[in-house]
């Protein structure tokens, strides 16, 4: 006789405390919300209302120290471009060969019946490569939750790495990896504070991301202008200024200032939420390699549990360009569900590759004014 541990299947259909409540808060205030009913899409569910929960550091390297929200739904997009992009031919049949050789690829990896049978798709239950038309290539991941989730990531970045150089593929300044992570949102309070928690962090989550999510970047004259936004991930407060978050006191409100197309061009995108039941970061540059892209996920998460959690989120100005001046690592301690045991490497992890962000500075005059806030840094 085997005895088989098969609770995973059911997923949010079992009912656990975990479900509601935060084992490690050492009273009642941080209990989240009971939730009646989960929005779905058929058949996929999600339940943002989890504990955080961290991975053991006997875990794979690619995800040990990171942590999730027990069963909160995420969801990412790779962009991918090519050099020859732009040319005529390539819109035609040779953009649907590169894009059924990365399909391939992604099911010859992925757990069979996890990718979708054709190019194109928009199944949320299964993998995709869609056109995108400001890059060319677009890998959308099916809906993920817990370690599994991650450990699907890390099986299809393998994927990538190996195959994106042979096709041709590659990360650019034309390319950004946006994730979106199952939410609902359920109070005015709620959105606002995960709006002002953007609009916070934005100055440290500039340290981890290249410089071209943030400012204009020329391909021609390889330079940037740190004086203009990048226009597709612009700062939360050219939508959501200090004075509106003040004046909207109903969620409905504040919902219908984001029904302009625009208004998704920021860094935190809540134009989902009423659609799909998800919020968008997009501020993360292209990338394929794991440890990049779940570090940022997990930090989202945290994020995200913070607008639940964290009462009293500090009002910040306004601004049209994110400057990369913030603390990272102060701001996680300060209001992320972080400190001591294996949230240390998950620290450890964010200040090593805010090291590397500041390297590439160096690598542009016109970007050597910001080498001035690391000193500033605790």
């Amino acid at each position: 006789m085997e005895f088989t541990d098969n609770l995973e299947k059911f997923d949010i259909g079992l009912i656990t405390s975990k479900t509601y409540f935060d084992s490690s808060a050492a009273n009642n205030n941080n209990r989240s919300p009971v939730v009646a009913k989960h929005p779905s899409d058929g058949g996929i569910a999600f339940d943002s209302t989890g504990v955080i929960t961290w991975i053991p550091m006997d875990a794979p390297e690619a995800i040990r120290g990171l942590c999730y929200r027990h069963n909160q739904s995420f969801g990412i997009e790779f962009e991918l471009t090519h050099d020859d992009f732009d040319h005529p031919m390539m819109l035609n049949n040779e953009w649907a060969r590169i894009a059924e050789e990365l399909r391939q690829v992604l099911a010859d990896y992925l757990p069979l019946g996890t990718v979708a049978e054709q190019v194109g798709g928009e199944d949320k239950r299964v993998w995709n490569v869609k056109f995108d038309g400001s890059c060319g290539w677009e890998v959308t991941s099916r809906v993920l939750r817990n370690q599994e989730g991650f450990k699907e990531v890390v099986t299809a970045c393998d994927a990538l790495t190996d195959c994106i150089k042979p096709m041709g593929l590659k990360v650019n300044f034309r390319t950004g990896t946006h994730i979106h992570l199952g939410w609902l949102g359920r109070t005015v309070s709620e959105v606002r504070r995960a709006i002002e928690l953007a609009r916070l962090f934005e100055p440290a989550l500039g340290t981890l991301v290249s410089p071209s999510r943030l400012v204009h970047y020329s391909g021609e004259f390889n330079c940037y202008n740190s004086t203009e936004p990048n226009p597709y991930c612009q700062p939360v407060s050219t939508f959501y200024s200090r004075q509106m978050l003040e004046e909207v006191h109903t969620r409905d409100q504040l919902l219908f200032l984001q029904n302009r197309d625009e208004s998704r061009y920021v860094t935190f995108n809540i134009c989902p939420l009423e659609r799909i039941y998800t919020v968008e970061s997009r501020m993360h540059n292209g990338a394929h390699e794991a440890e990049k892209i779940l570090l940022w996920v997990s930090l989202w998460m945290q994020m995200m549990w913070a607008a639940a959690h964290r009462d009293s989120i500090p009002s910040v100005p306004d601004c049209k360009v994110i400057i990369p001046s913030g603390d990272i690592l102060h701001l996680a301690k300060t209001y992320l569900a972080v400190g001591g045991g294996v949230a240390d490497e998950f620290l450890a992890r964010l200040g090593r590759r805010r090291m590397q962000i500041v390297d590439l500075w160096r690598a542009y005059p016109e970007l050597h004014p910001w080498l001035q806030y690391p000193a500033t840094w605790r």
